[in-house]
């Protein structure tokens, strides 16, 4: 049914059990979209004015919201986590690195996981 999505895990089962589907909708369609829209922007920022750690904490953040819907070995989610390493080892040697091609990739990969998030908030929704 979904090509980025696991909702059969424990901890996702564990939410609906403690939440329920209302409150994940909820989750899913308020949090969601507007925490990648913040952070997406925090990482151009970073980006524009060298501030490796402000990219980091971005990409770790966002790495957060998507691995409670994405397995952990999913192709996705791994490149958020190289993303996150580039930006934590550019900042631990201060070297200077140009961000934009992984950040461009992590935009585009981002599309489909965030489009079957979105969906998957409707049909919570309209549940």
């Amino acid at each position: 049914m979904y090509k980025y999505l696991d909702l059969n895990t424990e901890y996702y089962n564990g939410l609906i059990e403690s939440l329920g589907k209302e409150a994940i909708a909820e989750i899913i369609i308020d949090q969601v979209p507007v925490n990648f829209e913040t952070y997406t922007k925090q990482i151009e920022e970073g980006i524009a004015s060298g501030n490796i750690d402000s990219i980091r904490r971005a990409v770790h953040t966002l790495k957060s919201d998507f691995r409670h819907f994405i397995p952990v070995d999913h192709e996705f989610i791994k490149f958020i986590q190289d993303f996150e390493n580039l930006a934590k080892e550019a900042g631990e040697n201060n070297a200077e690195t140009d961000f934009s091609a992984v950040y461009a990739k992590f935009k585009e990969m981002s599309e489909g996981p965030l489009d079957e998030i979105k969906k998957l908030g409707v049909e919570y929704k309209n549940a």
